[in-house]
């Protein structure tokens, strides 16, 4: 019993057994059967182990806390009944998810970040991106404020093990976002109009989402949303919801 409680490890007690068996063998008689339950225990203990830390290289993807799980019965949230009792659990989760990740990200990506959280949430902490400064203008010329000081930003081909997805070598993906950013000239592309109940400013430069505009976006002014007047008529384009 001293031997078993105080071994750390199921190698020790065979190693402590098998000394002790070797102290006996002079001074006392059935030291062998006394001693054999203990060796027996210990050697599959051993065994068992070490047969189970081989088979680790299925579950397990690296030295870290990576793990690969089965995601059959894995989903996302979509749309649900918004009942009662379902957004009594939606909402705080939702709070608490928020949270995490707001937490997380302070810890982890600020620039004076304290790392005391543990930032190893993502298989990678930070996705590799190449940046040009002096990019073309995506535009026509005459709508860019500069031809050749804008910024593009392109992360090249993602792999889905970027991600964190454990999926099967036949269904591994790539993904890649640029995005093209370049300030806009106004003048020549802004025009107001107005309606009965507010002012808009209309911004051309080319069809929008209806094939039937010749502008681009609709934004209302801001001497419409500081001038309206708690009994002015609804607006038809709010669908039912005051502005004020």
């Amino acid at each position: 019993m001293a031997v078993l409680r105080n071994s750390l490890s199921a190698a020790s007690t065979l190693w402590t057994s098998l000394q002790l068996a070797w102290c006996w063998r002079a001074i006392a008689d059935g030291y062998l059967a006394r001693i054999l339950p203990t060796i027996i225990a210990a050697v599959s203990a051993f065994c068992a182990f070490t047969v189970a830390g081989g088979f680790t290289s299925s579950i397990s993807s690296g030295i870290s806390n990576d793990v690969l799980i089965n995601g059959s019965r894995c989903a996302l949230l979509g749309e649900v009944v918004k009942t009662s009792d379902v957004l009594t659990v939606m909402y705080p989760w939702l709070s608490q998810t928020l949270n995490n990740a707001a937490n997380y990200a302070q810890q982890c990506y600020s620039f004076n970040s304290t790392g005391t959280l543990d930032c190893t949430t993502f298989v990678k902490s930070h996705l590799e991106f190449d940046s040009v400064l002096n990019a073309s203008c995506p535009f026509s010329e005459n709508m860019c404020r500069s031809n050749d000081s804008n910024l593009l930003l392109d992360t090249g081909l993602i792999s889905s093990d970027d991600f964190g997805l454990n999926i099967p070598s036949s269904q591994r993906m790539f993904y890649r976002e640029v995005l093209h950013c370049a300030p806009l000239r106004t003048k020549g592309f802004v025009s107001d109009v107005s309606t009965e109940y507010a002012y808009y400013t209309r911004y051309s430069y080319g069809s929008g989402v209806s094939s039937n505009s010749s502008w681009t976006y609709e934004a209302e002014s801001l001497y419409s949303k500081y001038s309206r007047l708690i009994d002015n008529p609804i607006p038809t384009n709010t669908k039912g919801f005051n502005l004020m």
